[in-house]
């Protein structure tokens, strides 16, 4: 195959040409290399910083305070939660809920109509899904940030 090429010049200068370009590539990978290793290393030093500073700073809170504070915060919510749902209902007293009535539109919702609001007086026990929301992602958080210790 190499005997039926015509011009060696032409192949030649193509060859050439490819072993720069495969040169160029090794160099560029190489330095590459260097600075991820580069990273890693300063990234080490910052986390051993990092590590001994939570140290220090768990070896100045001998104290149990600020545990005792977050599981007061995390009952106080299950108990204000509870006694949101169950209070209406054990008291007798009624529980005002205000609702969204919308009218009209036209083209699908792209002119909205008009949206009035109505309140209602409501007996019994009361299931707010926002209420259960925010109550959920607050326990997630406390539960997180104690999973979340060394």
């Amino acid at each position: 195959m190499i005997e039926l090429l015509q011009n060696p010049a032409v192949t030649m200068a193509a060859s050439a040409l490819g072993g720069w370009g495969m040169k160029l590539f090794a160099l560029n990978s190489q330095r590459k290399q260097e600075e991820r290793l580069q990273t890693l290393e300063v990234f080490k030093l910052r986390m051993d910083l990092g590590t001994q500073s939570a140290g220090a700073a768990a070896a100045r809170s001998g104290d149990s305070w600020g545990k005792v504070t977050r599981r007061y915060i995390a009952w106080a919510m299950i108990l204000i939660v509870a006694a949101l749902v169950l209070l209406p209902g054990l008291t007798n007293s009624p529980a005002i809920v205000q609702t969204v009535k919308e009218s009209g539109g036209v083209l699908w919702g792209l002119f909205p109509g008009s949206s009035k609001a109505e309140f209602h007086e409501l007996h019994g026990y009361i299931h707010s899904p926002a209420v259960l929301i925010a109550f959920g992602h607050i326990i997630a958080f406390y539960f997180g940030q104690a999973a979340a210790k060394p």
